[in-house]
C-alpha cells in the first residue's frame, strides 16, 4: 500500500518528526512525506503549505498512486489531508499530536474549523488516551489510540557509569514547565554540589531561562546545549541521572519514553498523557500538582536512594520496551486496511 504522509519533516527535529521516521522506518508499506519550508514565518509556512501540498500530492499521484493521505497534526496538515484526498479520492487518516488538540482549540473560530475538518477525515487518531479524550469532548468524532514507539538499547548504564546531571529535552517553553525545571534544579542546588541541568532544546522562552539562571545565581551549574543531534541526546538519554520533565500541557511525551527506554527514572507532572507512559514509584515520579517545591521534593527524593533510583530505573526500562515503533506501525496498517477496504 502506497502512503502519502503530510508532517513535519526533515530536517526539523521533534516528536513529530520522530513519530513519522519511527513507524514509517518499519512499516510494510511504502511512504512519501510531504513537509513544508521551514524557513517560513510560522502563518506563511501554514498558508503556503495548503496551497502548496495538494497540488505536489496530485502530481505525485499520477506516478505513484496512492492508496491513503496520512495527516500528523489537524492545521494546516488535516486541512491539507482534506482537500488532497479529494483530489485523489483516496481516504484520509488524521492523527492529533497535541497542539491541535490543546492549543488551537481555545479559539473558537479554530474549533469550529477543526471540527469540520476532522468530521471529513475517514478516521482520526490521538498519540494518547488524553488526546482522544479530548478530541471525542471537543470535536465530536471517535478517535482511537496509537501510541508512539522507541527502540531500546542494548544496555544500560549503572548509576556508577553515569554523568552528575539532569536532563530536560523538549522545547524552551511554559507549556513544557522549563520554568519550574529550573526554579526546582535551583532548590537542589545546594544540596547536590556537583549536580548540572542541561536544557536539551531551543525555543522563544530562552532568554527569560538565562535571565533567572543569572538571577538564581547558577550560571555555571545550568547548560544550554541548543538542538541535540540524534545521536547527541541519546548520549544525554543514557548518561543523565533523571529527566525533568514538569509539562503544563503534554500530548504525550515522546521524550520521556526515550529517557526511560535508556534506564533513566523521569521526574514529571501528570498533564496530557504523560501519566500515561510513566508510573509513578515505579518507572519514574508522577507530580500531580507540579511546582518548583513538589517538582525538588520528588527529585530529592529519587537522587537521594540509590536503591528507589535502581528500582525506578530498572521498572522505565520495562516500560519503555512495551512501546514499540513495530506495534505502532502494525496499528496504523490495520487502519489503513480499514479505510480502504483492502
Amino acid at each position: 500500500m502506497r502512503v502519502l504522509v503530510l508532517s513535519i519533516w526533515k530536517p526539523a527535529a521533534g516528536g513529530v518528526v520522530t513519530h513519522v521516521h519511527g513507524y514509517t522506518s518499519c512499516s510494510e508499506h511504502s511512504f512519501t512525506v510531504l513537509g513544508y519550508p521551514l524557513e517560513l514565518p510560522p502563518l506563511l509556512r501554514a498558508g503556503s503549505y495548503l496551497a502548496y501540498a495538494p497540488l505536489r500530492a496530485l502530481l505525485l499521484h499520477r506516478s505513484r498512486s496512492f492508496d491513503v493521505v496520512h495527516a500528523h497534526y489537524a492545521l494546516p496538515q488535516g486541512a491539507a489531508g482534506v482537500v488532497a484526498g479529494r483530489l485523489l479520492r483516496t481516504p484520509l487518516v488524521v492523527t492529533l499530536h497535541g497542539t491541535d488538540v490543546e492549543l488551537l482549540s481555545g479559539y473558537a473560530p479554530m474549533r469550529w474549523l477543526l471540527k469540520a475538518l476532522l468530521r471529513r477525515a475517514d478516521a482520526v487518531t490521538a498519540v494518547s488516551a488524553y488526546l482522544a479524550r479530548r478530541a471525542e469532548e471537543l470535536f465530536g468524532v471517535e478517535c482511537r489510540v496509537v501510541y508512539g514507539g522507541v527502540r531500546c538499547p542494548a544496555e544500560v548504564l549503572p548509576l556508577h557509569s553515569r554523568r552528575r546531571q539532569v536532563l530536560f529535552a523538549g522545547s524552551l517553553s511554559r507549556s513544557k514547565g522549563a520554568d519550574l525545571a529550573l526554579e526546582a534544579f535551583s532548590l537542589l542546588a545546594e544540596e547536590f554540589e556537583a549536580l548540572e541541568l542541561v536544557f536539551a532544546g531551543a525555543g522563544g522562552y530562552g532568554r527569560a531561562l538565562r535571565r533567572m539562571c543569572r538571577r538564581l545565581g547558577l550560571e555555571h551549574r545550568v547548560r544550554f546545549a541548543g538542538v541535540l543531534s540524534r545521536r547527541e541526546l541519546e548520549e544525554h538519554y543514557a548518561t543523565s541521572l533523571a529527566l525533568l520533565m514538569p509539562s503544563r500541557r503534554e500530548g504525550f511525551g515522546l521524550a520521556v519514553l526515550e529517557a526511560m527506554a535508556h534506564g533513566t527514572p523521569p521526574v514529571v507532572s501528570s498533564a496530557g498523557g504523560l501519566a500515561e507512559a510513566v508510573e509513578n514509584r515505579r518507572s519514574g515520579m508522577v507530580v500531580e500538582e507540579p511546582s518548583p517545591e513538589s517538582l525538588a521534593e520528588a527529585l530529592e527524593a529519587l537522587l537521594g536512594s540509590r536503591e528507589l533510583w535502581e528500582r525506578l530505573s530498572r521498572g522505565a526500562r520495562e516500560r519503555a520496551e512495551q512501546f514499540t515503533w513495530e506495534r505502532t506501525a502494525a496499528e496504523y496498517s490495520r487502519l489503513y486496511r480499514e479505510v480502504t477496504g483492502a
